[in-house]
């Protein structure tokens, strides 16, 4: 469990199967994309591509490639997303969210409790992620970078998160289902939220 010490905390168990964000930004697209190649997943998982979320978000990253209608109110848009995030789960399969950490605190306040699955980048495991990144050509350095910012940016959440070992796994074809097995586990535990969120 990984909460700010000495908060207090309140256990929440959700039956129904909990949406997914995954964790660090530059690995996520593609390692959902992973996770839906894996046989039977798509019996598993849905999921909410990132320009249909960022239509209730303009502040979401990639509202810019999507533009956003300003005549519709902003209650409206985010409205908007958290039911096209209810409707995933009500197929009774997990939502894999294409989007970042900084959108939990919303999902949380609006009664949806995501489970949040951080891979960890480090030194010896970056260059087996090549295949996971967006941008070619990106130095390795700024990756770790974005990575140990991406993990900075979970201590701040008000509710428990799952981190995936680097010894975890040793390749890139084996960690959809390394991430996998960790989806299915974390639904089964209680999520803990900090009071007051």
């Amino acid at each position: 469990m990984n909460l700010k010490p000495y908060s207090l905390v309140r256990p929440v168990v959700v039956r129904t199967p909990r949406p997914v964000v995954l964790s660090p930004n530059c690995i996520a697209p593609r390692l959902i994309r992973n996770l839906l190649d894996l046989p039977t997943s798509r019996l598993d998982f849905h999921v909410c591509p990132a320009e249909k979320l960022a239509e209730g978000d303009p502040s979401a990253p990639h509202a810019q490639e999507y533009p956003v209608s300003r005549t519709v109110p902003q209650d409206e848009r985010e409205s908007g997303r958290i039911r096209m995030i209810r409707e995933a789960m009500e197929k009774n399969k997990h939502c894999l969210l294409e989007l970042g950490v900084h959108s939990v605190r919303e999902l949380i306040k609006n009664e949806i409790y995501p489970i949040v699955i951080h891979v960890e980048v480090t030194e010896k495991n970056v260059r087996g992620l090549r295949s996971l990144l967006g941008k070619a050509g990106q130095r390795y350095s700024e990756v770790l970078k974005v990575c140990r910012d991406a993990e900075q940016a979970l201590h701040t959440l008000p509710c428990s998160w799952a981190c995936v070992e680097p010894h975890s796994w040793s390749h890139t074809e084996e960690l959809p289902k390394v991430v996998r097995g960790y989806i299915f586990q974390e639904q089964t535990r209680p999520l803990w939220i900090e009071e007051g969120d």
